[in-house]
């Protein structure tokens, strides 16, 4: 672990990466004590006072407030929390799904490998944005919790073919012939020296799937298909901000820079990752 965090270290990228992921979660946990107001706190009053309408950005709200006179800093904050949960908890339901299937495939080949490279494939066929539209679009009461769990059931099918790749170059080793002469039973092998051997391209295909089903939750929720108001989602602040985007642009700012930020660190970490972990890319 040692020489990993050395390679992860050499790179500034990979660093920057590591402090925003590091700033992201403590966001989301410290969201209760760091956060100036309650998110959810409706103050008409402050609406109405001259000019009406949502205030800017100021001492006592440094991300202005909304239209309904919520602190839109204070929202921002516990919007960490749904990006971070939408995003760890659908890529870990498509990392599981994905290493189960990968493994198999690559292990017993044959007919098992046929079958599960056809789904793998029909998975790909069908873009997962418009899957993921057209799921959300039938689900009776979109929320936050079908969003991961609609992202983790369609989005297993990278993570299985990365896999099945990884252990079809593992499986013929030595150290995995040697434990089949002497006995050992395919779930020993498989848990015992083909994932632990596998575990590289595991962590780098989640780090950056995770990435991606932050951004996914984000434009869901913009469109009306995600978290329902009164929600803190960013995609949900940016919705309610573009009527206000001409006059009161920090609406849509703040979530907007929040996002984009997000989605960076997780992918400088996942290239930071895949460059520390992949011995064909470390620099010597």
């Amino acid at each position: 672990m040692g020489r990993i965090w050395k390679q992860i270290l050499k790179s500034k990228l990979a660093v920057i990466g590591i402090v925003i992921v590091t700033c992201l979660v403590l966001a989301a946990i410290l969201a209760p004590a760091l956060a100036p107001y309650d998110p959810f706190e409706i103050d008409l009053d402050l609406v109405i006072q001259e000019p009406p309408g949502p205030k800017p950005p100021s001492r006592a709200h440094w991300f202005g407030t909304d239209d309904l006179g919520r602190d839109l800093f204070s929202r921002v904050m516990y919007g960490a929390r749904i990006s971070l949960m939408v995003g760890v908890l659908a890529m870990g339901i498509a990392t599981v799904i994905g290493v189960i299937l990968g493994t198999l495939a690559g292990y017993y080949g044959g007919w098992v490998d046929a079958v599960i490279t056809w789904m793998t494939d029909t998975a790909f066929a069908f873009p997962a944005a418009l899957l993921a539209i057209g799921v959300m679009a039938i689900v009776p009461n979109p929320s936050v919790f079908w969003i991961f769990v609609v992202l983790g059931l369609i989005g297993w099918a990278g993570v299985a073919r990365v896999i099945r790749g990884k252990i079809l170059s593992v499986r013929e080793e030595d150290y995995t012939e040697a434990a089949r002469a002497v006995g050992a039973g395919d779930f020993r092998i498989i848990c015992r020296y083909l994932l632990p051997n596998s575990i590289a391209p595991i962590m780098v295909s989640a780090t950056i799937g995770i990435a991606g089903n932050i951004l996914t939750e984000a434009w869901l929720s913009f469109l009306g298909l995600g978290a329902q108001p009164p929600v803190p989602s960013w995609g949900l602040m940016v919705t309610e901000g573009q009527a206000y985007l001409a006059s009161h642009y920090w609406m849509c700012l703040f979530p907007g820079i929040a996002i984009a930020v997000t989605v960076l660190g997780w992918n400088l970490l996942g290239d930071g990752l895949r460059d520390a972990l992949d011995p064909r890319l470390r620099d010597f």
